[in-house]
């Protein structure tokens, strides 16, 4: 009796350790929830190469990016210098093409051009042009005409000069001899819609600047997106605690055993 006694008061002093370690723990855990959790999950970040579809994928758009920067500091220039004829940039102008005079034919020779072409003119001198080049002129006070030399004459009804006859590509009549003094320079190139395009940007102005303004930043957001490098999160294995025992759990099973 006297043992099953002792049994019964070690198990109740066992249970109020119990209780009173469980209390502990828990208002441990209600203080620092935060340190807890950070102890058992524990993260580290991994930086994985570049897949093959992201790094095409960030070339094209570097590419897309740097073309439309291009192409707006290009059509800045033509934008400012399509407004003034007689504006000039490191001996080359700019010039709307209005008419379809100088369409090519099929006995032409090449460098005819439409309306709505932008053509860049180097500026010449009457010597400097030759016959079956493209020129421009000028045709009164500020209206300037480009067709090809047809002839170069030094004579014109018995007056001396340098004097010549330029002709349209889709015109079927040549026009009147031209001073050579009125000579503005030779065509070198042409860029074919642009003027149309500068026609529509001047009419719109403030709606093509809002689309330019919105289409660079589009461009720059999934330009910076796919530069950004890969992570991969992995957390660290977690040490598994062993269960503790008790000295009055392992006296209360002996003595449990020994009655």
């Amino acid at each position: 009796m006297r043992e099953i006694m002792s049994v019964e008061s070690t198990k109740k002093s066992n249970k109020k350790e119990s209780k009173s370690r469980n209390k502990m723990k828990t208002q441990q855990t209600k203080r620092s929830p935060k340190k807890a959790i950070g102890k058992s999950r524990k993260v580290k970040q991994i930086e994985q190469p570049k897949k093959k579809w992201k790094k095409g994928m960030s070339l094209l758009f570097d590419l897309l990016y740097y073309l439309l920067v291009i192409g707006i500091i290009l059509g800045s220039i033509l934008f400012v210098a399509n407004k003034d004829s007689n504006k000039s940039f490191f001996g080359y102008r700019f010039y709307n093409v209005l008419t379809n005079s100088m369409v090519p034919q099929k006995d032409s020779l090449p460098g005819g051009f439409h309306s709505g072409d932008v053509t860049i003119v180097k500026m010449a001198t009457y010597d400097q042009i030759k016959v079956n080049d493209i020129v421009t002129f000028t045709v009164g006070e500020g209206s300037y005409l480009t067709h090809r030399v047809k002839e170069k004459m030094t004579e014109l009804n018995g007056e001396e000069g340098k004097f010549m006859i330029t002709q349209g590509d889709a015109n079927k009549s040549q026009d009147p001899p031209v001073d050579g003094s009125r000579v503005v320079g030779k065509v070198v190139f042409v860029i074919p819609y642009v003027g149309n395009i500068l026609k529509f940007v001047r009419d719109h102005f403030v709606v093509c600047l809002i689309f330019l303004i919105s289409m660079f930043g589009f461009v720059w957001v999934l330009r910076f997106y796919f530069e950004q490098p890969d992570y991969v999160e992995v957390k660290k294995g977690k040490t598994k605690k062993k269960p503790r025992v008790h000295k009055g759990n392992v006296k209360e099973k002996r003595n449990i055993r020994s009655t």
